[in-house]
């Protein structure tokens, strides 16, 4: 019989996972799959609802999940309309558009099969040390439980992050989308000067979601740009806060992690998350497993790619409706559309110099940035 070396004996831990969208059930399940005791609690009484996401994802998540069964449309070009210009770009081997609420329930299928437990209708409510405190909303009581891990995967407006003190000067975006009749061509749409930025990405030939992004006032920028679009009937709403992410954010402090949203891990150009909430899951299970620095893990693979996008985001945002006017006009070149075509939107680090060094003219766009 072999014997078993105390070094390769795993540490199980007890581990509380906030939130049971993306980021804390993919991270639930890869914990499990260690051998850990874990527990997600979810405030709502439904996996992936409220919606709040409009569900356009890259390739990049068949790294993760199987879209297959919840694959609503793939498309395969996208337009950017400004300044009265527009440019087609294909978008590589496609884009998925998928049924948000089905991925959650998806997630959370999996992490259950794994052994995690998921409690719904239970808060949040605080922690001190190892003692977490939850609410069960459906009977209106509070309990406390012990934690050796508390994993804040609760949101843009993290409760975690406020009660340990390291949700410090967040900022964020207000969404707003509908899902509408909307006759198309099938290619998606991006409209980068409405609002910060506005959206139609098509589930079918008749219908679209549609959505706009802004710091303020978005109610009546979404109703001028529906207005706009001719919308009619709309089937369906929803609302939330996109967080902007900041190189400075903190996600380890004691025996709490943040990871997703809560952790600002976001896309600041598309306002997109959940590959990135993803990997960082995958690098918090792999630092529990490596015995190392989770924050300098989840760093080195996604800080890079999540400040240039925060970069082209700030420039953007200084843009005046001539450079959108010039930016469109050189992407309409072959050697243009043929870089972005051919790499994925998820790292533009490894894209961005080859486009200047094509086209030394975007070199102009830099003062943007200051």
């Amino acid at each position: 019989q072999k014997l078993i070396r105390l070094d390769e004996v795993r540490e199980m831990r007890d581990i509380s996972i906030i939130g049971a969208g993306p980021a804390g059930t993919y991270t639930a399940e890869l914990l499990a799959r260690l051998g850990h005791k874990v527990d997600v609690y979810e405030e709502h009484s439904k996996i992936g609802e409220p919606l709040a996401c409009t569900g356009i994802l890259t390739n990049q998540i068949e790294h993760f999940v199987d879209p297959k069964n919840i694959l609503v449309n793939k498309v395969s070009f996208a337009r950017i309309i400004a300044a009265g210009q527009e440019v087609r770009i294909k978008l590589g081997s496609g884009n998925l558009v998928i049924d948000r609420i089905g991925l959650d329930r998806k997630l959370a299928q999996s992490c259950e099969r794994e052994g995690v437990k998921i409690h719904l209708q239970c808060r949040y409510e605080t922690n001190t040390g190892r003692s977490i405190v939850i609410k069960d909303l459906s009977r209106n009581k509070t309990c406390t439980k012990d934690a050796d891990l508390i994993i804040g995967a609760d949101g843009p407006g993290s409760a975690v992050a406020k009660a340990n003190s390291i949700y410090n000067n967040r900022r964020w975006w207000i969404g707003m989308q509908v899902k509408a009749d909307y006759p198309n061509d099938g290619d998606v749409e991006f409209y980068p000067t409405v609002g910060t930025y506005a959206w139609v990405v098509p589930e079918n030939k008749d219908e679209a979601r549609i959505g706009v992004c802004a710091r303020s006032d978005v109610k009546p920028l979404f109703d001028k740009f529906l207005t706009r679009l001719k919308i009619k009937r709309i089937q369906s709403s929803q609302a939330g806060l996109i967080p902007e992410y900041d190189p400075s954010v903190i996600t380890t402090k004691g025996i709490v992690r943040l990871v997703g949203d809560s952790a600002t891990q976001v896309k600041a150009t598309t306002g997109g998350g959940i590959v990135q909430a993803l990997t960082a899951g995958r690098a918090l299970a792999d630092s529990i497993e490596r015995k190392t620095h989770y924050d300098s893990l989840w760093r080195l693979r996604l800080s890079r790619d999540l400040w240039v996008h925060l970069k082209m985001r700030q420039a953007m945002n200084r843009f005046m409706e001539k450079d959108w006017e010039r930016l469109l006009t050189l992407f309409q070149q072959d050697k243009m559309k043929d870089i972005l075509e051919n790499n994925d939107r998820e790292q533009p680090s490894k894209f961005l110099l080859s486009m200047a060094l094509r086209e030394p003219r975007l070199l102009t766009f830099c003062k943007a940035l200051f």
